[in-house]
């Protein structure tokens, strides 16, 4: 079973120094249209956990601000 996606527009919310926020739209092998939020950052990884009821789980920690 192959899992891709064609990525049909781009559209760039925020562009900051650190970070891009952009939605994406795109095609499943299915033909449903979906959209993508996508956090853009060079050299960093960042995965959201979601709950059944709709919540955004995080880890709290102190990191020393970049820039």
């Amino acid at each position: 079973m192959k899992l891709t996606e064609k990525t049909l527009s781009r559209e760039y919310r925020y562009r900051g120094k650190i970070i891009n926020l952009r939605v994406d739209r795109a095609q499943l092998e299915n033909g449903r249209v979906v959209s993508r939020e996508v956090v853009e950052h060079p050299g960093g990884v960042c995965i959201g956990a979601l709950t059944e009821q709709g919540e955004l789980l995080f880890v709290r920690q102190f990191r020393y601000p970049y820039g």
